[in-house]
């Protein structure tokens, strides 16, 4: 459950992540506050990505996603045992099976509405949108302050396996203007509440270097454990 909760949180960072052109890409660092599932009372953790067309890298403490979707896989690396998993899209797709744990966004309403209030989130000035229905409530803090398009992401959903129902909620904000700065998310997977927050802390254009995208030699292949929740 530990890798389910951690790609859970990756479906959240990826809402703030945009697409990159050939080696040259973003490097984003984030606050990320989650609760539910396997952890109840909560953790905190700073996530760093590393994005480009075709790849990406999204570190957390202790484990580290690379996806790469021309050869449609991803590995999970776990630093500390020095082990890896390796999945192809479609092997994540049938084990999370994300689309029936998310309530498909054409079954209930899901409008958003700019609210009269802003703050300022790590220097950078913001406003409020919400939306709710029975299974999901978004708060987003958009800030234009930073110049890059939130459109863009979605041509990255399409190639991320189980997030095309995520991406007909957030199709929804694309009428608003700004970049997400903070984004506040509770949802139910399979009748359990998990809550999330991503705080934007760093963003920057940067080369994204062909090694970060390695597995490391020393470290061991593993078998999934999720094997067993596979959907036959």
């Amino acid at each position: 459950m530990k890798i389910l909760h951690f790609i859970l949180i990756v479906i959240a960072v990826f809402y703030i992540t945009i697409h990159a052109q050939d080696q040259e890409g973003i490097y984003l660092e984030q606050k990320i506050n989650s609760s539910g599932m396997n952890n109840p009372a909560g953790n905190s953790a700073i996530s760093k990505s590393w994005i480009t067309d075709s790849r990406i890298r999204l570190e957390q403490p202790g484990q580290t996603l690379i996806f790469l979707f021309d050869a449609k896989k991803v590995f999970t690396l776990m630093q500390k045992e020095k082990q890896y998993i390796e999945m192809t899209f479609a092997d994540m797709d049938n084990i999370l099976n994300l689309s029936k744990m998310f309530m498909a966004s054409g079954q209930t309403s899901f409008v958003f509405s700019k609210k009269d209030e802003t703050r300022q989130i790590n220097n950078w000035n913001a406003y409020k949108i919400e939306a709710k229905n029975d299974l999901q409530h978004m708060v987003l803090w958009l800030t234009e302050d930073i110049a890059i398009d939130r459109a863009k992401i979605l041509k990255m959903y399409s190639k991320i396996p189980g997030l095309s129902v995520i991406a007909d909620s957030f199709n929804k904000t694309n009428e608003f203007q700004g970049f997400p700065v903070l984004t506040e998310m509770e949802m139910k997977v399979m009748d359990m509440p998990v809550k999330t927050s991503i705080e934007l802390v760093k963003i920057e254009k940067t080369t994204v270097g062909d090694s970060l995208f390695l597995i490391p030699e020393n470290f061991e292949q593993i078998e999934s454990p999720m094997n067993s929740f596979q959907m036959k």
